[in-house]
């Protein structure tokens, strides 16, 4: 890895291409720049059984480093194979893990109560839970942000299963606009987690208005806009009435309609059922990837979204037959999920069935490679997106079906998921989300973690 988290088991990944004799690998995380303390070690047996592949387990403690976030630190990675020693140096990170906030509203008004839930999990999406024996830190700072940016301290807790709840209260002269809630670990506080929600005064609407456009796109000449306007009451019948309505683009604090809004780009394709003065034409140079034997090796997958649970073909083609060692390698979320080998005897072409697991979500990339001589390594690797999905399961549905539920009166619900998983549950009026409906779940998309 080029990176190598504290507190964490991180995966080292050691092999032999075009190996015969068994052999034992042993790993070490030195100290930098000393090398006089061993922070963690094991090793491997590399043999033809596992294809000369093998994972070496590693978790470094956090007691021999500076305590400073800001500071960048290193360690030495050392593989000892019989009669030679691999080396690297490793940037080590203090970040414990990730964090999701969530809040039981998206809009509050003055005066109210916040109540919020904040999940804290491993690198590997799971609840953390601390451990003394690796001294991992699991306490985290939680903080409000008022929309003029001053920050209010509110408290600091250590959750005991990945998950904690609690409430902050809104004063009756509060600022109006959007608020922050902003959580931080403490081993790590350079980093910050958020989630917003606005304060102001507002009533519930009884019915929402909804709005769609009957195509997906706007030419620059074209003469009309057609949009469907649906008005419904919250408890689903629609509303009768007239609506007015005036379209236009907003670009900051300018106002402009839309014929104004447009910019014309000469560019010219072939489509068919587009009018010809409607049609665009680019050019590019595609090089090809130059190598010193003319080997190159490239992976084709013929889908550019893949499913939790699916089997996906991944086609190897090389330039010319090669008599070598392909290994490749499975990454998501900066961790190796999976490797394999595979031994060409003169192919040209080499296809490999991929199981998509829970491991790769939410994206995974594939990096596969060859030495064709001792001085050169021939590569390529392909980005794939697993369509969003979570790794566990869960069901909601009433215990007992019926036609309505009338206020203030009991409502059992059934939760199904899976064994000994935590559920966190929050009722919400539904008028709050035609006024604001942004999620109220907040996350950090796969491309950040």
């Amino acid at each position: 890895p080029n990176v190598l988290r504290v507190g964490t088991t991180e995966n080292i990944f050691v092999e032999c291409q075009d190996c015969t004799q068994d052999m034992t690998v042993s790993i070490k995380v030195l100290n930098f720049p000393t090398k006089a303390t061993t922070l963690a070690s094991t090793s491997v047996n590399l043999n033809q059984g596992n294809k000369y592949q093998a994972l070496g387990k590693v978790k470094i403690p956090q007691s021999n480093f500076n305590k400073d976030p800001k500071m960048k630190q290193n360690v030495y990675l050392h593989a000892q194979f019989p009669g030679r020693l691999l080396e690297k140096v490793v940037l080590v990170s203090f970040q414990s893990g990730y964090i999701f906030i969530q809040t039981d509203k998206t809009l509050y008004t003055p005066n109210s109560k916040v109540n919020y839930r904040v999940f804290v999990v491993t690198p590997n999406i799971e609840p953390m839970v601390r451990e003394d024996s690796t001294q991992t830190d699991t306490t985290i700072s939680i903080e409000f942000q008022t929309p003029d940016g001053i920050i209010l301290p509110h408290e600091t807790v250590s959750p005991t299963s990945g998950i904690h709840s609690g409430s902050f209260k809104l004063t009756e002269m509060v600022s109006t606009g959007i608020w922050k809630v902003v959580v931080k670990f403490q081993s790590s506080p350079q980093e910050s987690f958020t989630a917003d929600f606005e304060v102001k005064e507002y009533v519930l609407p009884s019915f929402e208005v909804k709005l769609a456009s009957v195509t997906s796109f706007f030419y620059v000449d074209t003469q009309k806009l057609t949009v469907q306007i649906k008005a419904t009451y919250l408890f689903g019948k629609e509303v009768e009435g007239v609506a007015f309505v005036v379209f236009g683009i907003i670009d900051g604090d300018t106002k402009k309609s839309i014929p104004q809004s447009f910019q014309m780009v000469q560019a010219r394709t072939d489509a068919p059922n587009i009018l010809s003065e409607r049609q665009a034409s680019a050019t590019m140079t595609v090089h090809p990837q130059i190598h010193k034997s003319n080997n190159f090796i490239h992976i084709v997958i013929y889908t550019a979204e893949v499913t939790m649970g699916e089997t996906i073909k991944v086609n190897f083609f090389f330039g010319q037959s090669i008599w070598k060692d392909i290994t490749y390698l499975i990454l998501s979320r900066g961790q190796l999920v999976n490797f394999g080998r595979y031994q060409a005897k003169g192919q040209k072409l080499i296809s490999h069935m991929l199981i998509i697991s829970k491991e790769m979500l939410p994206s995974f990339r594939i990096v596969a490679y060859y030495h064709p001589s001792d001085d050169e390594v021939v590569s390529d690797s392909v980005w794939v997106d697993v369509d969003e999905s979570c790794m566990g399961s869960l069901k909601l549905e009433p215990s007992r079906l019926t036609v309505s539920y009338e206020p203030r009166r009991m409502f059992g619900l059934r939760v199904t998921g899976d064994p000994g998983a935590t559920v966190g549950l929050v009722a919400v009026d539904k008028g709050v989300y035609v006024l604001n409906n942004n999620t109220v779940l907040h996350r950090k998309r796969s491309g950040t973690l």
